[in-house]
């Protein structure tokens, strides 16, 4: 039998106990509702369907969070892009607040729809409904936290990956002078411009420049080797010309000394920011330049740091075969490949002879 007593609190207090199962207590304003939970829970606990929800309960989505990211993250390769969407769920209050019992699915709809609302990509919202996901399974499974994953029952956003957005040579000329405009003191940031056009020359996934060290490049050979990729396997990254001069310095035909550390000094979030001020501040620089009726529409506005790797890619696949190219970008599938390669009729009929 359950025992309900009324504290010095002035609440009243319902106590079950039951062989087999951890004591349960709750408080209640009244002494109806305290009485109707303890029948609930020994009832339940009767057809063997009770669940202990206290730790579900009690535990906030940001506590969960804040753990997750201390134990489960920094063993993923993406662990740059998923600390900042960690950081910006631990922001919403709205997510972040509620406990794991509490964020039902209805929650999880709406923040969903609320991130369609403001504009991002279904893949954006797609990998941060992931990261909630994957905390709930880890709570279940490994920290020993009765909960229901929300993200399951709901439709995630469809991804349309084909995207073929192109630099032009124009859209380029402004993002570059953007970049490398003094004007935008002490936010302007030196290494994230090496960055970008390292990025141009090589086709390397966003995360890839911050993995490299000194020892990983060969100035001589023109090489630059990846030890840590998206897919697992290494690859040896052949530099351009331009991509070594990126590189040099004075020291490096001096061979003063040997060099140590990160190649690219700065942050995965600073260079994320950094690019979405250029592009905007590129935007701005061409409408300070050209007249209302000579604008391109459309100048830079969807331009995206990924589209970095894509134009590269349809630069390099006018250079290089399908099998070449599949070594230099890291693609492990070559279907994903034969969309940059688009051969004009006359260059194929000069091949046949």
């Amino acid at each position: 039998m359950a025992t309900i007593r009324l504290a010095e609190s002035g609440l009243w207090q319902a106590i079950v106990r039951k062989k087999g199962y951890p004591q349960k207590s709750k408080t209640f304003t009244s002494k109806k509702d305290a009485t109707d939970w303890a029948t609930d829970v020994e009832a339940k606990m009767n057809r063997g369907t009770f669940s202990d929800m206290s730790e579900a309960e009690s535990l906030t989505l940001a506590k969960g969070l804040e753990k997750y990211l201390e134990e489960v993250t920094p063993n993923k390769k993406g662990k740059y892009q998923e600390t900042n969407r960690i950081n910006k769920l631990i922001a919403n209050t709205k997510i972040s607040g509620k406990t794991f019992a509490t964020f039902k699915s209805f929650d999880c709809a709406k923040y969903r729809d609320e991130m369609a609302a403001l504009g991002l990509s279904a893949s954006t919202i797609n990998k941060e409904l992931s990261v909630i996901s994957h905390l709930y399974e880890v709570a279940l499974k490994d920290w020993g936290i009765n909960c229901i994953n929300p993200v399951k029952q709901i439709a995630k956003p469809k991804v349309q990956n084909s995207r073929d957005r192109r630099l032009s040579s124009l859209e380029e000329e402004y993002l570059l002078r953007a970049l490398m405009d003094n004007s935008a003191g002490d936010r302007s940031n030196k290494v994230v411009i090496d960055i970008v056009l390292f990025a141009i020359e090589t086709g390397m996934r966003k995360s890839e420049p911050f993995k490299l060290e000194w020892p990983d490049i060969d100035l001589k050979g023109r090489v630059a080797y990846l030890r840590d990729t998206k897919n697992g396997k290494p690859r040896a990254v052949p530099l351009s010309t331009k991509a070594v001069k990126i590189l040099k310095t004075d020291d490096d035909d001096k061979v003063v000394k040997i060099k140590r550390g990160k190649v690219f000094n700065t942050t995965y979030s600073a260079l994320t920011q950094s690019f979405r001020r250029a592009v905007k501040r590129a935007i701005r620089l061409y409408e300070k330049d050209t007249e209302v009726d000579m604008r391109i529409e459309g100048f830079l506005e969807d331009f995206t740091y990924h589209d970095l790797r894509h134009e590269a890619t349809t630069r390099l696949a006018d250079k290089l075969q399908m099998h070449e190219l599949m070594k230099v970008t890291g693609h492990s599938d070559a279907r994903m490949l034969a969309r940059y390669y688009h051969p004009k009729p006359e260059d194929l009929a000069k091949k046949l002879g």
